[in-house]
C-alpha cells in the first residue's frame, strides 16, 4: 500500500511538471509507447487527477485500516489506535509524499516514462468513474468557479505559442509562411551539426573553372550557389549564384570574378 501511495504521489508531480513542448518533442523523437501514454494522460488534466487522487486515497485508507487493525491486535485498542495514527502519519508523510514528490520534481521526464504505462492502464480502467465525474461533479465545480474547467485563463505562454506554431507548420508546403513559422519555432531543438556542412562534404570549385562547365555541374547537382576557392578549399574567394552564372554563360563571358559574391 505504501509503495502504491508513493507511486501515485510521484506520478502526480512528475506528469504535471511536464511542459507541452517537452512531451511533443519526446513523442516526435519516437521515445516509445511510454511517451504516447504520457501524452494521452495529459490530454485531460482533470481526469488524470481523478485517477491519481482516487488511487492514492484508496491505498492510503487501506494502509491505515491494516495498520490500525494490526496495532489494536498487538497493543490493544486505545494504545494501538494512537500508535498506528502517529506512526502511519510519519511514514506516509516522509516516504509516500515528500520523498517521491521531491524525486519526481527533479526528474519529471524520467519518472513520467516509468509510471506512464501502469498509470495509463489504470486510467483506462477508471473510465466509468471519469464519466460520472464529467456528468455530475464537473458541472458543480464549474458553477462554483464561475467558468468552464476547460477554459484557459489569460494569454498563452511563450512555450505554448511555440508549440502551436510548430503544429501549424507541419505538413505545409516548403517555403510557405506557416512552414517558415513552424521551422523557426522548432529551431530550439536544432543543433549546430544539423545546420553546418562538415568540411569534407563541402562542394566547392576552383576559381578558374570554365563558366559553362560550372553551370553544367550546378544544374546536374541542383545547386543554387557554390563557393569558389583559390589553390585549396581553405582559401575561399566567394560564392557564385546560379542566376548570375546563367547570365554570364548566356553573354559568353568567362570572368567568374565579376559575379563573385562574398561568403
Amino acid at each position: 500500500c505504501l509503495v502504491a501511495s508513493a507511486f501515485f504521489s510521484g506520478s502526480e508531480t512528475a506528469l504535471l511538471r511536464l511542459r507541452d513542448e517537452q512531451v511533443e518533442r519526446d513523442v516526435r523523437e519516437a521515445q516509445g509507447p511510454a511517451m504516447l501514454a504520457v501524452q494521452s494522460l495529459l490530454s485531460s488534466t482533470s481526469r488524470l487527477l481523478v485517477t491519481i487522487l482516487l488511487g492514492n486515497n484508496v491505498v492510503n485508507i487501506l494502509a491505515a485500516s491494516v495498520a490500525t487493525a494490526m496495532a489494536v491486535y498487538y497493543l490493544g485498542e486505545q494504545l494501538g489506535i494512537t500508535v498506528a495514527t502517529i506512526s502511519l502519519t510519519v511514514v506516509i508523510l516522509i516516504f509516500c509524499e515528500v520523498l517521491p514528490k521531491a524525486l519526481a520534481a527533479h526528474h519529471p521526464r524520467g519518472i513520467s516514462r516509468m509510471v506512464a504505462l501502469p498509470l495509463y492502464l489504470l486510467h483506462q480502467g477508471l473510465r466509468p468513474v471519469h464519466v460520472v465525474f464529467d456528468r455530475f461533479v464537473e458541472p458543480f465545480v464549474e458553477a462554483m468557479a464561475g467558468g468552464s474547467m476547460a477554459d484557459e485563463e489569460g494569454s498563452p505562454s511563450g512555450d505554448e505559442l511555440l508549440t502551436m506554431a510548430m503544429r501549424a507548420g507541419r505538413g505545409q508546403p516548403e517555403g510557405s509562411p506557416l512552414a517558415i513559422i513552424g521551422a523557426a519555432a522548432d529551431a530550439e531543438d536544432t543543433t549546430v551539426d544539423q545546420i553546418m556542412v562538415p568540411r569534407p562534404e563541402i562542394v566547392a570549385f576552383p576559381h578558374d573553372t570554365p563558366p559553362a562547365e560550372l553551370l553544367e555541374r550546378m544544374l546536374a547537382d541542383r545547386y543554387t550557389r557554390v563557393p569558389l576557392y583559390q589553390d585549396s578549399i581553405d582559401t575561399i574567394l566567394g560564392k557564385v549564384h546560379l542566376k548570375d552564372l546563367v547570365r554570364l554563360v548566356r553573354e559568353e563571358r568567362d570572368d567568374l570574378q565579376s559575379v563573385l559574391r562574398p561568403v
